[in-house]
């Protein structure tokens, strides 16, 4: 019994390895799992993007497993479904998957099945730490995957060849940045809870929660109704106080500072009000 175990777990990680890399390599297949999403016959019936949330989501330590083997096994497993979140990430951010994983077709789910999905995993790691008092380790994973697929799907003002592109895309960023601030996601108060911007806070998560700030962020500077949703959640002082000005120099850290800067320039120059608050800030900390 025990080598059908290892034979089905190595199965398994060969599986999720394979995934990862096709996804980040090959853009057909990231264009195809984005496809299957809605269309199951994509692949013969099998939702595989969606087999690929749930697990990432839902996948636990087998029942089976030995005390003896159990603690390894848990380890391999975080790895698959890291590398799954990778994929994930890729698909979300292919270029031409934005118009089949944004959907606007159902009223009832603003954004379509994957974004109502992602804003939940946010939501759901938000309820998790409450419950708990902030204390304790929680689903940074799912917390990590959704906010930085949502920001490559609200990232298409960003690009664009011509000066014409760039402005369709923005209102067309606009409008999506709408829908994630509105209710029923409202997630402005959301990305700029205590329990995701904080100096303790993981530098991985900061980078998830901040980039897609950014992109909502840029989308503001087109709309003051934007505007004013990021400004009533304290979103340039969550991130004045999380303290990523401190974060010791390296790859990621410059990353993410930059990210910061972003959402602080763009409210600075859609409000004057967000300026005020950066000196007022700045002054506090001298």
């Amino acid at each position: 019994m025990n080598d059908l175990l290892d034979a089905d777990f190595d199965i398994l990680e060969e599986s999720c390895s394979l995934i990862e890399s096709l996804s980040l390599d090959v853009e057909d297949v990231r264009l195809s799992l984005a496809r299957g999403f809605d269309f199951p016959a994509e692949h013969g019936g099998v939702r595989c993007f969606s087999n690929i949330l749930d697990f990432i989501e839902r996948a636990g330590p087998h029942p089976m497993w030995t005390d003896v083997d159990r603690a390894q096994k848990e380890k391999s497993l975080a790895m698959c479904k890291a590398a799954l979140i990778k994929s994930v990430v890729e698909v979300a951010g292919e270029d031409h998957n934005e118009d089949v994983l944004w959907d606007e077709s159902n009223p009832e789910m603003p954004g379509g099945e994957f974004v109502c999905r992602m804003v939940e995993w946010i939501k759901g790691y938000i309820s998790d730490m409450m419950a708990r008092g902030g204390t304790g380790p929680g689903r940074d994973d799912l917390l990590i995957c959704a906010s930085l697929s949502l920001g490559n799907l609200a990232r298409r003002g960003a690009l664009g060849a011509s000066i014409q592109s760039i402005h369709i895309n923005l209102q067309h960023t606009e409008k999506q940045a709408s829908v994630l601030l509105s209710e029923p996601h409202s997630l402005a108060t959301i990305l700029s809870s205590q329990y995701l911007l904080s100096p303790e806070t993981d530098i991985k998560v900061k980078h998830g929660v901040l980039g897609l700030l950014k992109h909502l962020a840029q989308a503001c500077t087109k709309s003051l109704t934007l505007y004013e949703h990021l400004n009533r959640a304290g979103v340039v002082q969550a991130v004045c106080r999380c303290g990523i000005w401190d974060e010791k120099a390296d790859a990621m850290s410059d990353i993410v500072q930059v990210g910061a800067i972003g959402i602080v320039k763009h409210m600075c120059n859609t409000h004057s009000k967000s300026a005020s608050l950066v000196l007022l800030w700045s002054s506090t900390e001298q």
